[in-house]
């Protein structure tokens, strides 16, 4: 019991401890608080400079994006251009083949008997009806 009594007058504290003791950690609040304000000012200021960096890179994306959608259409452009001149260039190609096609197919071939045997081609009609240059026989 003894030793219960001691404990119990160490863990007495008196009044001035008391007040010493509140006082301190008063302070250490007071500074907490002014630590909070601070850190919650802060943090608003990152806050407003993360959205202005954020609006700005979207303006600066949004940007990039009219530009290379401006660089793709002129280049649809261009492309499209490039198409009809190819479909021009083949369709005279197309049309020269069919006109070769009938050029060849109305003309006729005869051997010339008399002198050098060298095929003669001609587009008249009362010629013989084969031609042996082309290697076809078809009749007119």
């Amino acid at each position: 019991m003894a030793l219960e009594e001691e404990e119990e007058e160490s863990d007495e504290v008196t009044y001035d401890e008391l007040v010493l003791i509140v006082e301190k950690y008063s302070s250490m609040i007071a500074s907490l608080k002014k630590k909070v304000k601070s850190l919650v000012n802060e943090n608003d200021e990152l806050k407003s400079i993360n959205l202005a960096k954020e609006k700005n890179s979207n303006e600066i994306e949004v940007d990039l994006l009219e530009n290379e959608v401006a660089y793709l259409e002129k280049e649809n452009r261009y492309l499209k251009e490039e198409i009809e001149d190819l479909k021009k260039t083949f369709s005279k190609f197309s049309n020269s083949s069919e006109k070769l096609e009938n050029l060849l197919g109305i003309q006729r071939c005869v051997f010339d008997n008399v002198t050098t045997r060298i095929p003669l081609c001609t587009v008249h009609a009362y010629i013989v009806p084969y031609c042996t240059i082309l290697g076809r026989t078809e009749s007119y």
